[in-house]
C-alpha cells in the first residue's frame, strides 16, 4: 500500500499526488533494485520504463524507512545524476559567483532533506517533492540564486521554508513552468541560454518553451498543453517567431533540430 502524504498546504488540506503518480508508485513498489535502477536511468519521460523523480523519492524514503541502504545510496546516486544535470544548465557560470559552488550547495540541501527524512517522525517537507518534484527542486534553486542576487529582479524571494513555487515577474527561460522531460537535456542547452535569453520576448517565450521546455507546438487536441495554447496564439504565430528567432540567431539552429 501507497503510504499517504502528511504535510498540509496553507489551506489545512495534505498534499495529494497526481494520479498518473500514483499509479506509477504502485507499479515501482512491487519492482526489484535492479529494476528500478535501470528505470531511473531512462532520460527521455515518454520512453517506456521511465521512473518519475516523485516515484524515485518515494521508492528513497521507502528504503530508509526499512533500513535498506544498499538500495538507498543506489537510487539517491540515481537522483542526485538528475538533479546535477538540471543544475548544470540552470545555473550557468558567471562572473558574479562560483556556479559550481552553487549548484553543490543546492544538492547538499537536498541532501539534508534527505537525510533529516531518517530522524523521527521523518520530514514532511519531503512530501511535496512526491507531488511535484520539479517545482520544489526549482525553489531550492530559486532561493540559492536569489541570495545571490541574481534573480533578484526575476523573482519574490523565497523564506527557507517554503517548498512552493516562485511567482515570475515575466516570461524568462526560467519560469513557473517545469523542466524539459529529460533533465539531461539541459547539458546541450545550457551552452546557448544565452542567445536565447537575449531574443526579444515574444520570440524569446515561443523558442524556450519549444527547445527548453519541450512542448508541441500545436495540436489537435484541445487539452494538450503546447506552444499556442502557453502563449495565446496560433501555431502559424509560433512558428513565425521561430522562424524569426532563428534568423536573428542562426547559432540557435543547432538545438532547434
Amino acid at each position: 500500500m501507497v503510504r499517504q502524504l502528511t504535510k498540509k498546504r496553507k489551506d489545512g488540506q495534505p498534499y495529494v499526488r497526481p494520479a498518473e503518480i500514483e499509479s506509477a508508485l504502485k507499479v515501482a513498489l512491487g519492482e526489484d533494485l535492479p529494476t528500478l535502477l535501470k528505470r531511473s536511468a531512462i532520460r527521455e519521460s515518454k520512453q517506456e520504463g521511465y521512473l518519475p523523480s516523485e516515484v524515485l523519492v518515494h521508492v528513497i524514503r521507502n528504503s530508509m524507512r526499512s533500513g535498506d541502504d544498499r538500495a538507498r545510496d543506489a537510487l539517491v546516486a540515481a537522483l542526485f545524476e538528475r538533479c546535477m544535470a538540471i543544475l548544470c544548465a540552470t545555473i550557468r557560470t558567471s562572473r558574479r559567483f562560483d556556479a559550481q559552488q552553487l549548484r553543490n550547495e543546492v544538492l547538499g540541501q537536498f541532501g539534508e532533506r534527505l537525510a533529516a527524512d531518517q530522524r523521527p517522525g521523518g520530514n514532511e517537507r519531503l512530501d511535496f517533492y512526491e507531488v511535484r518534484f520539479n517545482r520544489a527542486f526549482k525553489a531550492l534553486r530559486v532561493n540559492a540564486l536569489t541570495a545571490e542576487g541574481v534573480y533578484a529582479d526575476r523573482f519574490e524571494p523565497l523564506p527557507s521554508s517554503c517548498d512552493e513555487e516562485p511567482e515570475a515577474h515575466s516570461p524568462e527561460i526560467d519560469s513557473e513552468l517545469e523542466p524539459p522531460s529529460d533533465p539531461f537535456a539541459h547539458a546541450e542547452i545550457a551552452e546557448h541560454l544565452d542567445l536565447i535569453d537575449a531574443l526579444p520576448p515574444d520570440e524569446r517565450e515561443a523558442f524556450a518553451l519549444r527547445y527548453v521546455y519541450g512542448y508541441e507546438i500545436e495540436s489537435v487536441n484541445p487539452e494538450e498543453t503546447t506552444v499556442a495554447s502557453l502563449c495565446k496564439v496560433t501555431g502559424r504565430t509560433v512558428h513565425n517567431r521561430i522562424n524569426s528567432a532563428l534568423r536573428r540567431c542562426p547559432r540557435l539552429k543547432e538545438i532547434a533540430r
